[in-house]
């Protein structure tokens, strides 16, 4: 839809200043009615942002996973095992902010989102880093594998006649190498479905949820991430005071945005400062050479396409 790019200097290695263990928890539904006056987008039923090859991991940040000759996903930089959350009727600051809650790595990588609790303020999610042993990974892509959800060619879930939830996505490389999309709308709420949903629908979704659960269990300690590229929206509305915005730290508005382009990328030290920055900033106001602009900052995690 839009492609502003801009292309900044790389830096060699992630700065991972505090260690923490954190406990995660994944934010099942979202809230549908956030805010009056922010301009709102049904996110329901689109599909999460495709998978690419490019790894921007600074080589000597990378983490040799276990390779296994019987699993070709061990020990590679793909993408092996993804949670993209819910939204649904949201403003579009809180979809254009969101992040997948879990990314897994075939070499053991993990990022995961520092709480998925968004808000209409624009404010960026944090991402924090981890990594999965050999046996932990393999156990996780074994137990996927043999699972229903993945196992049968088209698992029926159900449908709940609940409007504006949003669905959970699982992104799954299996082990033929082919990347298999699982999602579940209304996950969390089944309670309320009464009689929609059939005993093996409910079971199935049990099963949804547990996969997401077991996923998280081995992860320990965690150190924050600062994402070599980010993601820049332009949400700048025409004719609206934006006076009183924080100076922006990023490129000039006329290189990140061309034409009609609304959306960018900037790489390395430059993407850090601009992520630092919009998670210090209370707002999305920014000003730069005499312009104002509102912008979301969003990171990005390795191998994520960008501005879709």
């Amino acid at each position: 839809m839009r492609a502003g790019r801009v292309s900044a200097s790389m830096s060699q290695r992630h700065a991972f200043p505090r260690r923490t263990p954190v406990t995660f928890v994944i934010t099942l539904l979202s809230v549908a009615t956030i805010l009056a006056g922010c301009g709102f987008t049904d996110t329901t039923g689109s599909p999460p942002e495709a998978l690419s090859a490019e790894d921007d991991r600074p080589e000597d940040d990378r983490v040799d996973g276990d390779r296994a000759d019987d699993d070709p996903r061990l020990g590679g930089h793909e993408v092996v095992w993804q949670v993209h959350p819910p939204l649904g009727l949201v403003p579009v600051t809180v979809a254009q902010t969101a992040v997948p809650t879990v990314t897994v790595y075939g070499d053991g990588l993990v990022l995961m989102a520092d709480g998925v609790d968004h808000s209409a303020t624009g404010h960026p999610v944090e991402l924090r880093s981890a990594r999965l042993g050999g046996a932990a990974l393999r156990a996780l892509l074994e137990r996927a594998d043999a699972s229903d959800v993945f196992a049968r060619p088209a698992p029926d879930f159900g449908h709940l006649a609940v409007t504006d939830l949003g669905e959970t996505v699982l992104v799954f490389r299996t082990s033929h190498g082919e990347v298999v999309h699982r999602s579940v709308y209304g996950l969390g709420v089944e309670r309320y479905a009464g009689e929609d949903l059939s005993p093996e629908q409910r079971e199935l979704r049990i099963e949804f949820q547990e996969l997401i659960a077991e996923a998280r269990a081995d992860v320990g300690e965690t150190t924050r991430y600062e994402p070599p590229r980010v993601e820049v929206n332009d949400l700048s509305g025409r004719g609206q005071d934006l006076s009183g915005g924080r100076r922006w730290p990023g490129p000039p508005f006329s290189e990140l945005f061309r034409g009609t382009d609304d959306c960018a990328v900037v790489h390395g030290d430059v993407a850090r400062t601009v992520f630092a920055a919009a998670l210090d900033n209370p707002g999305i106001r920014w000003t730069a050479e005499g312009e104002n602009r509102e912008l979301v900052v969003r990171a990005l995690v390795p191998g994520q396409q960008p501005c879709q």
